[in-house]
This record gives structure tokens, sequence and C-alpha cells, in this order.
């Protein structure tokens, strides 16, 4: 199984919701949290810069229109980290959606042990 925190926000980039990073990334630098939040969700960033891979479609100047989605069965710690972070943006008035889905999409882009990257359109968020 599969899923995605999302916002409900559309990204520019991919024409479909940001996901909770880039919602996390948007609310710090628009001024929208509090100094303690912005700490809190930055420990939380590096401690997923040390233990998630990048994918390295992200790396690239004109990378495809992929959304990434974590493996529920090995990403339990992860999850865990990642709700807080939804927590506090929830507690700053937006809303984060976690979308789940049971099968494998067909315009898988990226995998590693924790989480896929797929082609928009071959699987929806």
């Amino acid at each position: 199984m599969y899923v995605r925190y999302q916002g409900t926000h559309t990204s520019r980039k991919t024409g479909k919701p940001s996901g909770i990073f880039a919602v996390a990334r948007h609310m710090k630098q628009n001024g929208w949290l509090s100094p303690p939040e912005i700490e809190e969700i930055q420990q939380i960033e590096n401690w997923f810069e040390n233990n998630l891979p990048d994918p390295p479609l992200y790396s690239e100047t004109d990378s495809p229109k992929a959304i990434t989605w974590f493996r529920r069965e090995t990403t339990i710690k992860m999850l865990e980290k990642i709700e807080r972070i939804k927590t506090i943006i929830e507690k700053n008035g937006w809303k984060i959606e976690v979308v789940s889905r049971e099968n494998d999409p067909s315009a898988m882009i990226y995998e590693d042990e924790y989480q896929i990257a797929a082609i928009c359109r071959a699987f929806d968020a």
C-alpha cells in the first residue's frame, strides 16, 4: 500500500496537489509559522534528509511531472514524523489530505525501499 500526504493547493510543477514538504516550505517562506514550529519542522526535515533517499528526478532541471508516495509497510517511523508536520500545518489553518492506494502505478519512474515516484496521470492523487 502507498500513502501520500498532500495539501489542497495545486503544484505548478506537477499539476497535482503539493506534497506535505512543499506545503511546509511554503508556509515557512511566507512567515505563517512560529519560530518554534519552524524549528521543529526543520529538525524533522533534517532527519528525512539523512534517512530517506532523494529521488534523482528532483535534482533535474526539467524533471517529469511525478509525485512521490510512501510505502506504508516500510515507513512507519517516517509516517509518525510526517504526522507531526501535518499537525503543525493544520493547526495553522491549512488542510493536509492523506491519500492511500493499494496498487502499483503503471508509470512508476523511481522506487526505493521507502517510496515510489510516478507520473501523475498514471497514479492520480
